[in-house]
């Protein structure tokens, strides 16, 4: 799981052209902590997930289970559809 995590940081780093130290000095951490953390796969606790989110401008959701938002919200608009459509039928 924390894995996932590390490697959807890291994608963000390296499309935000930054690095994990810049990142840490960002968030207020020692220059070595995201680093260290990734680097043995363990997880930050709930503040230091939160400051590397809003440092990547993700939530925290996006970097522990790779839901966007933005898919979340689609996917419950579909859910509505599906659901209009099947109520629909079921009455014809």
């Amino acid at each position: 799981m924390y894995e996932d995590f590390w490697n959807r940081t890291n994608s963000l780093i390296k499309t935000k052209n930054t690095t994990q130290k810049a990142l840490s000095l960002q968030c207020g951490f020692n220059e070595r902590r995201i680093e260290t953390l990734s680097s043995y796969g363990r997880s930050p606790n709930v503040d230091e997930a939160v400051k590397i989110a809003q440092a990547l401008n993700t939530t925290v959701e996006y970097l522990v289970t790779g839901v966007k938002p933005e898919q979340d919200s689609r996917l419950e608009l579909l859910k509505n559809e599906v659901d209009k459509l099947q109520k629909l039928s079921n009455s014809l």
